[in-house]
């Protein structure tokens, strides 16, 4: 038996333990820590596991993981809070580590290491020089889903522990998801952030973009550029970059899987996906000697964030007519029925629900999406 250690598999991330069990390698689930398994646990599909443990230090983990060592065949951390305990099994285990551990770890060392404007103290002499920045957590363990992301063009700023603060760069927002093979980076997608013309960070909806050869080059070479700096070698990347017409610039690098995103529908609509490619660069790489630039899609699909705008019971959403329109695929519920349902303010943390559609032709695509915002927003009466 062969085994994979999983650490932190939630929601759409059991995507990898579900395509392992059915490549006939087990499964083990690794919460991260105590928290993680109190807060998570629902989120998990068990079912896919052979076994879990919960780490608390590298030699507790070792003694209960004894009789699978010989036969395990990757380890795999499906969260950013994830990545040091995989860095602490792997060097455990005796499988090379990546270098540049810190820029993994902390977006601001990502940001000196690719050489963008970035400060952790003198906020105030930062912002006069740059005039539109963002202020953002340094420790990617405080910084998923825009919890604490400050956009800033004026006034008086402080400077604040555990945060810094940055240039903001203006244009289009794109998240390009990639998978690495003995530093072969195989271009997976692109998806592009659909904001309203005023908003700065957050975005109404992601939307794959249909592969075009000369848009994806750029994408290509600017991208592997900074693979290639922070030394990425093997694994999935989700990548977060703005681009004005004439240059890049770098987001977030995040060495995991595209997250709130369904397996089935990126069945539908690509040829080559992020969760079948990774598992072929942690075992075989046999995918990695064609073209590495270009992919091919199906049909469009969209991730679309549901926000509500006011207070309400959980039974006042018409779930089951969102789930009736046409394009409709999947839905990622943030509340439960015993909910509450809350005012959205425009985080991850605070959305009510992420839909994702797909449909071969776009127009009704986007028909479909207007059509599910409608019922979303309206108060049902049971």
């Amino acid at each position: 038996m062969k085994y994979a250690l999983i650490i932190d598999s939630f929601r759409s991330h059991n995507a990898l333990a579900h395509i392992c069990f059915n490549n006939k390698i087990a499964p083990i689930h690794i919460f991260s820590s105590k928290k993680s398994f109190n807060n998570n646990l629902h989120s998990v599909t068990s079912h896919y596991f052979f076994k879990a443990f919960i780490y608390n230090n590298i030699d507790e983990l070792k003694e209960e993981l004894q009789e699978y060592l010989d036969n395990i065949l990757f380890v795999f951390s499906c969260t950013d809070e994830g990545q040091p305990v995989k860095d602490s099994i792997e060097k455990m285990l005796g499988i090379e580590t990546r270098q540049h551990t810190n820029a993994i770890y902390n977006k601001f060392e990502l940001y000196k290491l690719l050489g963008q404007p970035a400060a952790d103290s003198n906020f105030l002499e930062f912002l006069n020089k740059y005039k539109e920045c963002i202020i953002k957590p340094s420790d990617i363990k405080n910084s998923g889903g825009c919890l604490s992301v400050q956009y800033l063009d004026t006034g008086t700023v402080a400077d604040q522990p555990g945060m810094f603060i940055s240039k903001f760069f203006s244009g289009d927002e794109y998240a390009v998801d990639f998978v690495s093979y003995q530093g072969k980076h195989k271009l997976v997608s692109i998806w592009k952030y659909v904001r309203s013309s005023d908003e700065k960070v957050w975005k109404d909806k992601v939307e794959l973009l249909p592969y075009d050869e000369t848009f994806s080059k750029l994408i290509y070479d600017a991208a592997v550029n900074w693979l290639n700096k922070i030394q990425h070698n093997t694994g999935p990347v989700h990548m977060e970059l703005r681009y004005n017409g004439s240059e890049f610039f770098c987001v977030e690098i995040n060495f995991r899987l595209n997250g709130h995103m369904h397996y089935g529908t990126l069945l539908k609509g690509l040829v080559d996906n992020q969760v079948d490619l990774t598992l072929n660069a942690l075992t075989t790489g046999s995918k990695f000697n064609g073209n590495l630039i270009q992919y091919s899609t199906k049909g469009f699909i969209t991730r679309l964030y549901l926000n509500n705008l006011t207070t309400r019971s959980y039974s006042n959403i018409d779930w089951k007519s969102i789930e009736d329109v046409p394009s409709f695929d999947w839905i990622f519920r943030h509340v439960a029925p015993w909910d509450i349902v809350k005012v959205s303010n425009k985080t991850y943390q605070s959305t009510t629900a992420i839909a994702i559609l797909f449909n071969k032709d776009y127009e009704l695509l986007k028909e479909h999406e207007h059509h599910i915002l409608n019922i979303f927003n309206q108060i049902h009466q049971n």
